[in-house]
């Protein structure tokens, strides 16, 4: 095991090369990425740029604008895209809106490498803090306005049907989210060329009322979380947990699992193993789903009805609590394995000896 999983930790290396079936070009990538920082140079004060928002979304300081890679725009630039008949978010169905987790990465690696994620590091005290809701506003929004297609449906002529369906919280740490993605590969053996549907990603987010693109509610009108998860995509679905925020405080998530649960398809945990301790994961076992919110009022009151008439809250906290019990056993595995090996420093505490089995292997989609 120990040797199988060394190996699977070189295709996260490897994934800077895996450009020929994504339509993403990591060369490029890695251009525009050295075009658009500043190295190590002290950071000016930003003078024209986008405003950086805190938790209660006041106002600051200001980020510099995030160069767009230019791969993004492969298929062509944004006037051949708008005036195209057959690109643009209206013209696909939900169950298409998907990005492969090599792309995934590379974007989510060049997001890092910029002067723009510097800057928000720097003004929410760290880079584990930056949102993925900071993340739609100095990067998705910007990179898509005006093209009426998502970062996902920029990154493929083609896209495919989405394969793994991943629920996650927009007041998530971003960064953890990505080492969570990584973990696909990794921890759970998937390829790299795994289809996945993001939400921040997957659906156009610029509500610039584009043609060819779709608004957040006509695209919530499609059903897009309950229509890929009754597509019953292979690798089912997986939720990724940051320390940031806790993902079931978020309605639209609570309702990802009763879908799941609806179609049958079993849930998974995913998390960043550089950050969690055991002891701090096990708090987020017992959860009460039905406080969860939603940021648009009439969302929440259908979907509130929606679950309340489908069974209820409870069915849905007895399911995180399971899922959630085989991650914590996944991250004791990953602690132990890690510590052995001399990854990372780790004091593990003593209810690692409690959750971790020799004859467990890490949990993999089926």
């Amino acid at each position: 095991m120990v040797f199988f999983l060394l190996r699977e930790y070189d295709k996260v290396v490897k994934l800077r090369r895996e450009s020929n079936a994504s339509g993403l070009h990591t060369s490029n990538l890695e251009n525009d990425s050295n075009n658009g920082i500043n190295g190590e140079n002290e950071i000016e004060d930003v003078v024209d740029g986008n405003p950086i928002k805190d938790s209660n979304r006041e106002t600051i300081g200001m980020a510099p604008h995030a160069p767009r890679p230019n791969s993004l725009f492969s298929f062509g630039d944004i006037n051949t895209i708008r005036d195209s008949s057959e690109r643009g978010q209206k013209f696909l169905q939900p169950v298409n809106w998907s990005l492969s987790v090599a792309n995934f990465i590379l974007i989510a690696e060049y997001i890092l490498k910029t002067e723009t994620w510097l800057v928000l590091s720097r003004a929410k005290g760290g880079e584990n803090n930056v949102t993925t809701h900071d993340i739609n506003q100095h990067f998705t929004i910007p990179w898509t306005s005006g093209s009426g297609c998502s970062i996902a449906l920029l990154l493929a002529l083609h896209p495919g049907e989405v394969e793994l369906m991943l629920s996650h919280s927009w007041s998530g740490s971003f960064k953890q989210t990505l080492a969570a993605i990584k973990t696909l590969v990794t921890m759970h053996f998937l390829s790299p060329e795994t289809l996945i549907f993001f939400c921040a990603f997957s659906q156009y987010q610029a509500e610039d009322n584009i043609s060819n693109g779709l608004t957040i509610q006509q695209q919530i009108a499609m059903e897009p979380f309950d229509s890929v998860i009754e597509a019953r995509p292979k690798f089912g679905v997986s939720v990724i947990h940051t320390t940031l925020s806790e993902v079931y405080e978020r309605l639209w998530c609570v309702d990802e699992v009763y879908a799941a649960r609806k179609a049958g398809l079993e849930v998974f945990g995913l998390f960043d193993p550089s950050v969690w301790l055991l002891s701090n994961f096990a708090k987020t076992i017992a959860i009460e789903t039905e406080s969860a919110k939603c940021s648009n009022e009439n969302d929440e009151k259908m979907l509130r009805r929606k679950i309340t008439s489908g069974g209820g809250f409870a069915p849905l906290d007895a399911a995180i609590q399971k899922f959630r019990k085989k991650a914590k056993k996944d991250l004791a595995l990953v602690l132990k394995f890690r510590a052995s090996f001399g990854d990372l420093q780790l004091n593990l505490n003593n209810d690692m000896n409690q959750n971790e089995s020799s004859a467990e292997r890490f949990g993999t989609h089926s």
